[in-house]
């Protein structure tokens, strides 16, 4: 489907930052991949499922104990 725009019709669209994915990339001893790998390997689970939900499992303890406190700072 070609969709044309029109001098009364202009095709209008934008980019929404806040709907693109996020990336992160760290670097991880060997001790933690290590355990990581064990615990995907226990799970059968992705290793970047696990440590994403051990980022937010800490990310939640933190507000938790202190609800003020703003974990992304600048947000």
């Amino acid at each position: 489907m070609d969709i044309q725009p029109t001098p009364d019709q202009p095709i209008a669209w934008s980019l929404d930052p806040d709907r693109f994915p996020r990336a992160v990339s760290v670097e991880l001893s060997d001790a933690l991949w290590r355990a990581l790998l064990q615990r995907a390997r226990r799970s059968g689970r992705d290793i970047s499922e696990i440590a994403l939900e051990l980022i937010d499992q800490q990310l939640s303890q933190g507000a938790a104990a202190d609800p003020s406190a703003d974990p992304v700072p600048g947000d």
